[in-house]
C-alpha cells in the first residue's frame, strides 16, 4: 500500500474561521485520502484528537486562551499523540526565538501565513510519507516480534525434548 491510497487524518486548529475553512478546502480538494478535522480552539482540538487517530496537525500559534505552542506541548506529552507530526502556523513573521520555542515544544515544522497552497500541500505530503513509513515500520516490527516469539517457543519445546531424551 502506498501513501497515496492510504487514509490519513489531519487536525487543523485555527481560531480564524476563514483561515480554517480555506486550509480545509485546500487539503480536501487536492488530497482526497486525507480526512480533515477542524477546530477553532485548543480545547476543541484536544477533544477532537481524543476521538481519532491523528496522522498530523497544523496548529495556529496565536489563539485566544491556549495557543498553538501550549497545544503542541499537550499533544506531545500525551503518549497517544507524541508521534504525531505538528506544524505550527503564525500570521506574523516568526522570529528565530519563536521558531526555536516551537521546535522545542515538539513541533515538526513552522510555517508563516499567508501559506502558499503549493507549499502547504508539499509539507502535508512529506508528513504523510513519514507517517506511512512509520506505520510500515511499526507493522514490520510487530510481525518480527511475533515471529521471534514463535521461534523461541519452538526452540524451547525442542530443547525440552532433547533434555527429556
Amino acid at each position: 500500500m502506498t501513501a497515496s491510497n492510504q487514509q490519513f487524518t489531519l487536525l487543523l486548529v485555527d481560531d480564524n474561521p476563514t483561515n480554517l475553512s480555506l486550509l480545509a478546502q485546500i487539503v480536501e480538494m487536492d488530497l482526497p485520502q486525507v480526512r480533515v478535522l477542524t477546530a477553532r480552539s485548543a480545547d476543541e482540538g484536544l477533544e477532537l484528537a481524543a476521538g481519532h487517530e491523528l496522522d498530523g496537525a497544523f496548529l495556529d500559534v496565536q489563539m485566544p486562551g491556549t495557543g498553538g505552542l501550549a497545544l503542541c506541548r499537550m499533544l506531545k506529552e500525551d503518549p497517544r499523540f507524541s508521534h504525531v507530526p505538528v506544524v505550527l502556523m503564525t500570521a506574523h513573521i516568526a522570529t528565530a526565538e519563536l521558531r526555536a520555542e516551537g521546535l522545542n515544544a515538539g513541533a515538526y515544522d513552522f510555517i508563516s501565513q499567508p501559506i502558499s497552497n503549493v507549499e502547504m500541500l508539499a509539507r502535508i505530503k512529506v508528513m504523510l510519507r513519514l507517517r506511512h513509513s512509520e506505520k510500515q515500520l511499526l507493522s514490520s516490527n510487530h510481525k518480527l516480534r511475533n515471529l521471534v516469539a514463535s521461534k523461541t517457543s519452538a526452540l524451547r519445546w525442542l530443547g525440552g525434548l532433547l533434555l527429556a531424551g
